[in-house]
């Protein structure tokens, strides 16, 4: 277990007290799940607004995920062959390793998404790096999870790197 101070182990506390909160109550609004996300408009099947930040209200997302092949002495780390985008329990994207966005180099794979339109706030992004098990074929993903805040008539860029540790 890591040490009660380590920002991750801070990050999931924090995460369980807001689940655990009841609603109504101590929440601050910038932590309430958006109206987008709350009226069911977008749904993992449905198309994602892309474009420019024409509307001044709202700001964009453009999120750009990087895969690494390393290898030590001790593990290596494979390259993930899909990748998804999440906020809460919605699926905003996801990026199969042979769709346009996503570029082959040597040693790594970009994921690069289009910008996702939404209202401003401050929001937790869960990206989820899939692939094929190495011996057991089984299907292996890997999560990271990620705090961002979205202001109006600005875009937000995050570039995240997730090693796919594999096991």
């Amino acid at each position: 277990m890591k040490h009660p101070n380590h920002p991750r182990f801070l990050a999931v506390v924090a995460v369980l007290l807001l689940l655990a909160a009841p609603a109504g109550h101590g929440q601050s609004p910038a932590l309430e799940v958006p109206e987008l996300l709350a009226t069911g408009s977008l749904l993992p099947g449905d198309p994602i607004p892309t474009g420019t930040v024409a509307d001044p209200t709202q700001g964009s997302l453009k999120v750009i995920v990087e895969s690494v092949y390393e290898r030590t002495p001790r593990q290596y780390s494979a390259l993930a062959t899909r990748v998804e985008l999440w906020i809460a329990e919605r699926r905003l994207a996801a990026l199969d390793k042979d769709e346009a966005g996503v570029s082959d180099l040597r040693h790594r794979r970009l994921f690069e998404f289009q910008p996702i339109l939404m209202p401003p706030g401050y929001r937790f992004l869960t990206v989820r790096a899939y692939r094929e098990g190495p011996l057991s074929r089984d299907g292996k993903w890997k999560g990271k999870t990620v705090q961002f805040g979205i202001h109006a008539g600005r875009e937000t860029r995050l570039f995240i790197r997730l090693p796919f540790h594999v096991w």
